[in-house]
Order: C-alpha cells, then sequence, then structure tokens
C-alpha cells in the first residue's frame, strides 16, 4: 500500500470518530473501523495481484500456443528455448555467431519475430533492444545501429516523432521470413546457433571476396580428404584450425557449407556427439 492510500484511510477514520465524545469509545471505535479499512484493501490487492498472475499466465499460454501453430513445433519444446512472462521474452539459448554484427542480427531477428507471431508487434525501440541484448551478454552494442543498418531489407531502422530522440527497428516482411526460418531450424532440430549455416548473413562485398576463394578452398579440403585427414572422425573447428595451419582463414560457416553441402553423403558421414557433428571418410 502506497503512502498516499494510508494517508486517506486515516483521514476516512478520523472522520467518521470525531462526533463520538468519550475517548475510551472514540479510539476503540477507530481502531476497528481502520483495522476493517486495512484488511478490506489487503484483499483487494490480493485478489488484483491474483488476477494480474492468472492474465499473465493466459498470455503466456496463448504465445506459446500461436508459436507452436505457425513452427508446427510442439510447445514443450519451445517452453526448453523461449520463456514467456506475458508479453516479455525471455531467449534461453545462447546468441553464438562469429562477429558480433551477425550477433547482432540474429538476436533482433529472432526477438522480432517472435513478438510478431504471438503479439503482432514488429518493432522495438532501440534502447529496449540494447537493453535486452546486454542482458543476453552480447557486447560491442555502440555498433548496433551500423551492424543493423546494413540489413535494411530485415530491419529498417527509423525515426521517431519529431522532437523525440527515440529511434526504433522494425521487422520488414522479408525479415520476418527470415527470423521465421532461424526459429523453424533451431527449434525443430534442436541446433545451435553457431552450428546453422545462416547463407542470408553474408553481406555482398563478404560473398565477392569469398567466391574468389571458393575454388582454392575446395582443393586444400579436398587434398586433406585424400591425405587421411577424415580418416577418424572430425569435427568443423577441427578442420578450420588446419586449414589455418596451411594458410587457409575463411570462415567456419564457409567451410561447413562445403563440407556439408558437396562432401556430405558422397564422400563423408556424418554421427552426432552432444551438439557436434563429426565428420568420417565414407568406406
Amino acid at each position: 500500500m502506497n503512502e498516499q492510500k494510508l494517508k486517506e484511510i486515516i483521514r476516512m477514520t478520523q472522520n467518521a470518530v470525531q462526533d463520538i465524545d468519550d475517548k475510551d469509545t472514540r479510539l476503540k471505535t477507530y481502531e476497528l473501523i481502520i483495522n476493517n479499512l486495512l484488511n478490506q484493501e489487503k484483499k483487494v490487492h490480493s485478489t488484483e495481484q491474483k488476477e494480474k498472475i492468472k492474465e499473465i499466465i493466459i498470455e503466456s499460454d496463448n504465445a506459446i500456443d500461436r508459436l507452436s501453430k505457425k513452427l508446427n513445433i510442439d510447445k514443450d519444446v519451445i517452453d526448453d528455448f523461449i520463456e514467456f512472462n506475458g508479453a516479455e521474452i525471455t531467449l534461453l539459448f545462447p546468441i553464438k555467431r562469429y562477429s558480433n554484427r551477425e550477433k547482432h542480427l540474429i538476436f533482433a531477428l529472432i526477438y522480432l519475430t517472435i513478438k510478431k507471431i504471438c503479439f503482432e508487434e514488429k518493432e522495438i525501440e532501440s534502447s529496449l533492444l540494447r537493453e535486452l541484448m546486454a542482458n543476453k551478454g552480447l557486447s560491442s552494442l555502440v555498433n548496433l545501429s551500423t551492424n543493423l543498418k546494413k540489413y535494411p531489407s530485415f530491419i529498417n531502422h527509423k525515426a521517431s516523432k519529431r522532437g523525440s530522440t527515440n529511434t526504433y527497428y522494425k521487422l520488414t516482411i522479408e525479415g520476418l521470413s527470415k527470423g521465421t526460418q532461424v526459429l523453424k531450424e533451431l527449434l525443430s532440430d534442436r541446433k545451435q546457433i553457431e552450428e546453422m549455416n545462416i547463407d542470408f548473413l553474408d553481406n555482398k562485398q563478404g560473398s565477392k571476396k569469398r567466391a574468389g576463394r571458393s575454388s582454392a578452398l575446395s582443393t586444400e579440403i579436398n587434398n586433406l580428404l585424400n591425405n587421411g585427414f577424415f580418416d577418424t572422425f572430425r569435427t568443423v573447428n577441427e578442420l578450420v584450425e588446419e586449414l589455418k595451419s596451411r594458410g587457409f582463414f575463411n570462415r567456419r560457416q564457409d567451410v561447413d557449407s562445403y563440407v556439408r553441402q558437396s562432401l556430405l553423403g558422397k564422400k563423408l558421414l556424418r554421427e552426432k556427439s552432444g551438439n557436434i557433428w563429426r565428420y568420417v571418410l565414407k568406406k
């Protein structure tokens, strides 16, 4: 109970007993009235609190239902990855990628996609997005605006009304499509964000640079394959480290993409150990 409400109850009680002449009677009546009013106020607050908790539970259940139907994913699986507290969302999985730019975009896409699917909200105030990312442990947030502006087809950065210093990030139609794609792969395959081959993260400039190196990369990986590197089970991280020792500093997702798309099933087999895929020569 706040101070203003307490003062109001005291004033009401004083007015109720002011015409009682006998001091003892006035004091007993005062105590009786004020105790009754305080108990009534507690009951009101208790009822309001129970109703509020009930509303939060219902809103959370509705959000999970909508996400489950949209992605065709069991609600129990969603509950392992995403926590709802009414309209508040907490991502329970790590956001690990190879640069802060990728982490910022993936977090924004996933968060805004969930908001859109569950609550029909597709924009967020920039300071709130920074706060959510900071709580998640993401760093270099001073570069958030710069990083997200590189993907205007997914996230639209817009100013607020004239005179306001607030800015907003708005999910585009294409951004919703990409966010839904990432969410579905995350939940259905239970993959780590780090393991996903998310091609749309590559900007045009980076794609051109990698295109020039792809032939040399594939040649070197095939040399390793022919020279016994995959005679025992190997992870992509082990392959990346071996390539570095040979002067190839390609991004991990480029290496992973080539192994899965060009070698898996043809020259390599794989098995999952924990949350990590390991590859071995097909015999």
